[in-house]
């Protein structure tokens, strides 16, 4: 009887044994995962990836990136796009397995460039397009107005039909989701610090013109390069809006 009972004993510890040191099972990796598991970036963006343990926030052993120069991440779980590629994230979690992010890195489009190129394209694909009537154009005839909104921007510019060139543009936040943008002008991207957007025009060889105080705090910042005028549109030590004109 007593061979019998320590037999049993036996079979049950070592049962224990096996569950307690088996590999993590699916349902355990269920309770335990980050967000987002892939994510789009422009260079320039941050953005956070949390892990969750049962529903409830949590923090990873160890964050690593297999390649830094694509996105690098903070030991908290924040990343940093750096330049067009691929990367992943991985996120180890002290259960005995790793969770991965996946990171897409596209380059920031030259707004100008863009627009000249892409412009009969935008104005068939835009719902929100409002095409002044040419006597409405306080510029001239010739030009035609169109406002595209997306992505938590708002997008304004003129563009000269006798020309077919893009005369001026200014983008601006709409939205509180604004951080991820695909365009820059001049380097200046929207949300970013006066000092980098300072640094930006100064690198692009832009010469500062003046400042311009209005009520309320807001500032606008004016430079010009070969002719053409960039103004920056300032709030609280951050960049809300810009415009390029001719």
């Amino acid at each position: 009887m007593k061979k019998r009972y320590y037999a049993v004993l036996m079979t049950f510890i070592m049962g224990i044994s096996v569950f307690l040191t088996a590999e993590p099972t699916h349902a355990a990796a269920k309770a335990v995962y980050i967000d987002p598991v892939a994510v789009t970036l422009y260079a320039g963006d941050t953005k956070k990836v949390t892990m969750y343990v049962g529903g409830e926030v949590s923090s990873a052993d160890k964050w690593s990136s297999n390649n830094k120069k694509v996105a690098a991440v903070s030991k908290k779980g924040m990343i940093t796009a750096k330049k067009a590629g691929k990367t992943t994230i991985t996120c180890k979690t002290g259960f005995g397995y790793n969770l991965k992010c996946g990171v897409t890195v596209k380059k920031k489009l030259e707004l100008s460039n863009y627009l000249n190129k892409n412009y009969k394209k935008l104005k068939k694909k835009t719902p929100e397009a409002k095409h002044l009537d040419e006597n409405a154009d306080p510029a001239g005839l010739g030009n035609v107005y169109v406002f595209e909104t997306s992505s938590g921007t708002e997008l304004f510019y003129r563009y000269d039909k006798k020309k077919k060139k893009i005369q001026s543009i200014q983008i601006s936040s709409v939205s509180d989701d604004s951080r991820q943008k695909r365009f820059t002008l001049y380097g200046i991207s929207l949300e970013m610090s006066v000092k980098k957007a300072k640094a930006a025009l100064k690198a692009k060889k832009c010469a500062y013109v003046r400042k311009e105080t209005y009520s309320g705090g807001r500032t606008r910042l004016i430079y010009k390069k070969n002719g053409h005028m960039i103004t920056l549109f300032i709030e609280k030590g951050k960049v809300t809006a810009y415009q390029w004109s001719r």
